[in-house]
Formats: structure tokens, C-alpha cells, sequence
């Protein structure tokens, strides 16, 4: 992969998730983070209780519909471009003196301008979710010296009943 800033964001995950070493990963998000300023407030958005985005529904919203038909790269804005934006979902953001019904709905817009793959992103990073679909983050982040608080998810088993 020829690693770039124009790159979005689950495209930036997953060149560190294909690190084989947590070594090689920490490389590889301090490679990102030097060509993209927006990815650590962007990982720090998703592990930090007081930098997360607030005042949303979690998960995705029921009235966004995906074009999963388009390819990587293709879109009309970038979390990168966004961030901004975004940040205004913050505690302290302007987005929270709007009623919750247009901060929805331009939370939908702004997730509508940008590929599905990346929007995803951006809705587990709101509902800090991210470590859930990439685990390796967790680590990695610990590392690099993030204050992850956020509980690993427990791996579930299936208990046979007893007849």
C-alpha cells in the first residue's frame, strides 16, 4: 500500500492492522499520524471519555443508507476534511447548542458525504466502538502512551443447559 494523507480512515486502520508485530504497528500509526494531523484527535476521540463526540444516538442512524457499490476512495469529503466539523460534537462543541433533532440530521449529512467504509469508522469512533473492530488499537495506543480506559470486550462463551 502507498501510504498517503489522502488516505481514508479505515484504509489508514487497516495499513496498521496488517502490521505483523505490535512493534511494526506502533511504526506504522506513528508513520500515519505524521502525514495525517487529524488522525490522533481522531483516536484520541475514540478512547478518551473527555474527548468523545456527545449528544448523538448511538450506532448508525436508521435513515442513512450506504452506497456500498462505490470504491475506496470515492467520495465527496473525508473525515480528514471534516474534522472541524466534527469536533463540534464534542462536550464543549458548538453542535450542542442545536437541537437534537438538526444535530442528527446534520450528523447524517456529514456521514453522507463520505464513503460508507469511512462513515462506519466514524460512527464506532462517536460510540467508541473502535477498539471492538480493531483490537490490535488497544495496544497500540497503550504504547504510544494513550490513557485507554475503555474495557477490552469480553469474549462471550456459550454455556451448554443442563438437562
Amino acid at each position: 500500500m502507498n501510504l498517503h494523507a489522502k488516505l481514508n480512515l479505515n484504509e489508514k486502520l487497516d495499513y496498521i492492522a496488517e502490521g505483523e508485530t505490535l512493534e511494526d504497528q506502533i511504526s506504522r500509526t506513528k508513520e500515519v499520524a505524521k502525514i495525517d494531523q487529524s488522525f490522533a484527535p481522531y483516536m484520541r476521540m475514540a478512547v478518551l471519555e473527555n474527548e468523545r463526540i456527545v449528544g448523538l444516538p448511538e450506532g448508525m442512524p436508521d435513515t442513512y443508507k450506504p452506497e456500498t457499490d462505490i470504491p475506496d476512495g470515492i467520495s465527496f469529503s473525508t473525515a480528514r476534511q471534516e474534522l472541524r466539523r466534527i469536533r463540534s460534537y464534542m462536550a464543549d462543541g458548538a453542535m450542542q447548542n442545536v437541537p437534537s433533532h438538526q444535530r442528527e440530521l446534520k450528523w447524517i449529512q456529514l456521514l453522507e458525504g463520505m464513503h460508507w467504509k469511512e462513515a462506519n469508522i466514524l460512527v464506532h469512533i462517536k460510540d467508541q466502538t473502535l477498539l471492538d473492530i480493531y483490537p490490535n488499537m488497544r495496544e497500540v495506543l497503550i504504547a504510544l502512551g494513550a490513557d485507554v480506559k475503555i474495557p477490552a470486550k469480553k469474549k462471550t462463551t456459550r454455556k451448554s443447559k443442563k438437562s
